[in-house]
C-alpha cells in the first residue's frame, strides 16, 4: 500500500465486488493493509443487525491514545449495485468504466482516502494526531449499520467522507431522509364517449405533490440520538393540510 498512488488504490478497490450486506472482500482488503501498517482492527457484530456477512470496522493506529481527544474518519464499504462486471480505466485524466457498468466511486473513493490517510499517519509517526478510521457496512440500505456502531468514548468529532460535493467542501450538518411511495389508482373511461367519467392518476399525483411544502417532508423521519421517530403518511398529509 505504501508504494501505491491514490489512483492505483482506487482501481484495486473498485474491482472488488461488495454491494450492501456482502462487503466481506472489501473488508478483508482493508484489514490486510491496515494490519500490515500496525493498526489494531476490530469488527463489530453489525452483520447480525443487517443480515449481512460483514460488520463495521474500527481501526486504531499503533500510537492511539484512548485517554486523549480523538478524531474519527468514516467511510462506508458497500456500493449500490454490484461492480463485478465493471472494467475500470483511466482515460483523459479521468477514472471511468470501459463498459456500461458503474465503477462504485460511492464510496470506494472515500475508502481510498481513508486508507491513504491511515498510511500517512503511520509514516509520519505523528504523536499529535489521535485518529480512528471507521469503515461501515450497508450504508446504501439505511442507517441501521451506522446506528449500531459503538463510538470510542474519546471521539470529539467525526468526518464522514461521503458527499457528492466537490473536493474541499465541508458539510457541517444535514437532515435525514426517507423514501416513501404513494399508489394512486385512476379510473378508466372512454376518451371519446365519456371522458368526464375518468380519473387521471397522473393529474391527481401532481396535485398532491404540488401541495407538499418542503419543510413538511423533513418531518417524515428524523434521527435523534440513535433512535428514530416516524410519522405515517396520513399524519404527514394532515399536518401539511393536504
Amino acid at each position: 500500500m505504501c508504494e501505491k498512488s491514490l489512483v492505483d488504490t482506487l482501481l484495486q478497490l473498485v474491482k472488488l465486488d461488495g454491494p450492501s450486506r456482502d462487503e466481506r472482500v472489501v473488508a478483508d482488503f482493508i484489514m490486510a493493509d491496515l494490519k500490515k501498517m500496525g493498526y489494531r482492527v476490530e469488527e463489530d457484530d453489525t452483520k447480525k443487525i443487517v443480515n449481512g456477512n460483514t460488520g463495521n470496522l474500527i481501526c486504531y493506529p499503533p500510537n492511539f491514545d484512548p485517554n486523549k481527544p480523538a478524531l474519527m474518519m468514516v467511510s462506508h464499504m458497500d456500493t449500490v449495485r454490484s461492480t463485478a462486471k465493471m472494467e475500470p480505466v483511466v482515460m483523459n485524466g479521468k477514472i471511468t468504466s470501459r463498459n456500461q457498468y458503474a465503477i462504485g466511486v460511492d464510496n470506494r473513493a472515500g475508502v481510498t482516502i481513508l486508507l491513504h490517510g491511515a498510511q500517512n499517519l503511520v509514516q509520519n509517526r505523528s504523536n499529535q494526531s489521535n485518529i480512528v478510521f471507521v469503515f461501515t457496512v450497508s450504508e446504501e440500505t439505511g442507517p441501521e449499520a451506522a446506528m449500531n456502531l459503538t463510538i470510542p468514548s474519546n471521539i470529539v468529532m467525526a468526518v464522514i467522507f461521503d458527499s457528492s460535493a466537490r473536493p474541499g467542501t465541508f458539510i457541517q450538518s444535514t437532515f435525514g431522509a426517507e423514501s416513501f411511495f404513494i399508489e394512486i389508482m385512476g379510473k378508466k373511461a372512454h376518451a371519446g364517449v365519456e371522458p368526464e367519467k375518468g380519473i387521471n392518476a397522473i393529474f391527481v399525483a401532481s396535485q398532491v405533490i404540488s401541495k407538499i411544502p418542503v419543510h413538511c417532508l423533513n418531518t417524515l423521519r428524523r434521527l435523534k440520538e440513535g433512535t428514530r421517530s416516524t410519522t405515517s403518511l396520513e399524519n404527514l398529509m394532515r399536518k401539511c393540510k393536504l
